[in-house]
């Protein structure tokens, strides 16, 4: 019976040891795919953070890439055009209306290179108003300088402006000038200039 008996502890023994060894195995095995899987987790949410960043990056860039195609395609040539139009325009009409009686005939040769032949002829040749001052001496006072239309190479626009004329022993007279002008965008000159209008302003810039 004692034989019997220190068998059946032995075995109690060994199953309880089996178990605790099979226990320990499994929570090793468990904690180990916890393990894997915390840092698979990790791993994707690193990756997640890597692909929000990335998409942030890629629309930003597209945004800037389509702000440049909207300024380059609608902004930045037109803007460049518009500037050299006004420059030219208003060198052009300097010239014609600020003079004394002594560099009156000097505003020929600095007028030409902004005017294409036919205007340059029209004002300096055939235009009897600008041969020869007469004693007078003008003022630019005011400009502005409208765009109307552009149409292939030509822009054509208007231009708003008020002189004062003095005359040697007269008061100064105020007058305004309204043209039609046109300007070639490939040659940088003005092509067209028709006076519209002209005649005393009063108290127009008063």
């Amino acid at each position: 019976m004692a034989v019997v008996k220190k068998i059946l502890v032995v075995i109690l023994i060994g199953l309880l040891g089996g178990s605790v060894y099979f226990n320990i195995q499994a929570h090793q095995e468990i904690q180990s795919k916890e393990a894997t899987i915390l840092k698979q987790n990790k791993a994707t949410k690193k990756n997640l953070q890597s692909l929000a960043t990335v998409k942030e990056e890629l629309i930003e860039t597209q945004s800037k890439v389509e702000e440049k195609e909207v300024a380059i395609n609608n902004g930045d040539p037109y803007a460049e055009v518009n500037k050299s139009y006004q420059d030219v325009t208003k060198n052009v009409f300097d010239i014609l209306y600020n003079f004394t009686p002594e560099n009156f005939k000097d505003r020929q040769a600095e007028a030409k290179k902004y005017l294409s032949s036919d205007v340059y002829d029209s004002f300096f040749h055939t235009n009897s108003q600008y041969g020869d001052s007469n004693t007078v001496t003008s003022e630019l006072l005011d400009l502005t300088i409208y765009n109307q239309s552009v149409q292939g190479t030509t822009l054509n626009g208007l231009v708003v402006l008020v002189f004062q004329s003095n005359v040697a022993g007269a008061e100064p007279i105020k007058n305004r000038a309204i043209y039609q002008v046109s300007y070639d965008t490939n040659e940088n000159v003005l092509t067209a200039m028709n006076m519209v209008t002209t005649g005393l302003s009063g108290d127009l810039l008063e």
